[in-house]
């Protein structure tokens, strides 16, 4: 496993070191500007030395250093696409100070993409059944990728922003929790203001930060972890399974639930697979995981590993709805993505 850990830092380091170069040396060119691989080598080490930081002082500091470093790794992301473009122009018309057009380009793009990360939109969907006898509506958080110092601003944030919606129950399908920086225990304790019940599912980040501890935790703030479980609210079932990375098959984990004659709601960490979902008559499964790309063009290489990305897609009597995440992971910047928090109302048929 140690070995494997090497592998992937040393390959992430030299992939990092290459966009870091390719960025400084193309725009330094523009001005003329030397030593763009003794800037390139510099910021690789800024990121690497920030995350190691950020693991083990966990504090006001190194939660900003390390804020700054996803913030760079954002702007060479989106410098890359800026010079793309610029190069592009060029060769229509090669006199322009092209230099000075690409930085606007770059603070253009950036400053767009880290105020869209710190606003949230709300996914509404109504859906009516004759499994229910009265209206029950949930609210779906998942993604929010909490760490550090900074866990507890930006989730109150997110609680605030639930509490208006009067949610029947709250159910959050994993990667609340995040590295570097195991997040206080404390940081989270507005979860019982809601006035709600709190259903959990654990994401693949839970297991990096321990999946274990991520439950004691939440059971401790009165949420109801579902692992392989399932619990019923307002006459609706919600089971909930782990993500696969823990080693949990969904398919396999799903037959050993009973299912309930009731309206069904499945929370699960990914997408896939939907299958087993609509084959056990599932009405509603909420997933996460895919950010839906959170910064373009990511956006292209998720949507041709996933075949079901973003929002509400039928499959069957399954309505599966993929949310594109209530946070940021990694990089604090939304282009071409929005934070969202889903609202789904289940109302009898016919009312």
């Amino acid at each position: 496993m140690a070995l494997i850990v090497l592998i992937f830092y040393a390959f992430f380091s030299l992939v990092f070191l290459g966009l870091n170069y390719l960025f400084l040396w193309r725009t330094f060119s523009y001005f003329h500007l030397p030593y763009a691989l003794a800037w390139s080598v510099a910021a690789t080490l800024f990121f690497f030395v920030s995350n190691a930081l950020q693991e083990t002082l966990n504090n006001s500091f190194s939660f900003f250093l390390h804020k700054l470093a996803g913030i760079w790794l954002g702007i060479v992301w989106l410098g890359l696409f800026a010079i793309v473009l610029v190069e592009l122009a060029r060769l229509i018309y090669p006199k322009a100070s092209w230099g000075y057009v690409l930085i606007g380009i770059i603070l253009i793009l950036t400053g767009v993409a880290l105020h869209t990360a710190s606003s949230w939109v709300v996914f509404e969907h109504q859906m009516a059944s004759e499994k229910i006898t009265e209206q029950v509506r949930i609210v779906h958080l998942t993604d929010q990728h909490l760490h550090g110092a900074g866990a507890q601003e930006e989730f109150d944030t997110v609680i605030d922003l639930v509490k208006p919606l009067k949610p029947d129950v709250v159910v959050i399908t994993g990667d609340l929790f995040d590295a570097p920086g195991r997040p206080a225990a404390d940081a989270f304790s507005s979860l019982q203001t809601l006035g709600a019940p709190v259903l959990f599912t654990i994401g693949n980040h839970e297991f990096y930060v321990g999946d274990d501890w991520t439950e004691k935790v939440m059971q401790n703030l009165g949420a109801d972890v579902l692992r392989t479980k399932s619990t019923t609210v307002k006459g609706i079932q919600f089971l909930g399974i782990d993500d696969p990375t823990g080693g949990a098959s969904m398919p396999t984990e799903l037959e050993q639930l009973d299912l309930e004659d009731t309206f069904r709601v499945l929370l699960y960490h990914q997408p896939d697979p939907i299958q087993p979902a609509v084959d056990n008559n599932i009405d509603l499964m909420l997933t996460g995981h895919t950010h839906a790309g959170q910064i373009f063009p990511f956006n292209l290489l998720v949507m041709l590993r996933y075949k079901y990305w973003k929002g509400l897609y039928t499959i069957g009597n399954t309505q599966l709805y993929v949310n594109p995440g209530t946070g940021t992971w990694m990089i604090p910047m939304r282009l071409g993505s929005r934070n969202t928090i889903g609202v789904f109302d289940i109302i009898p048929k016919g009312s």
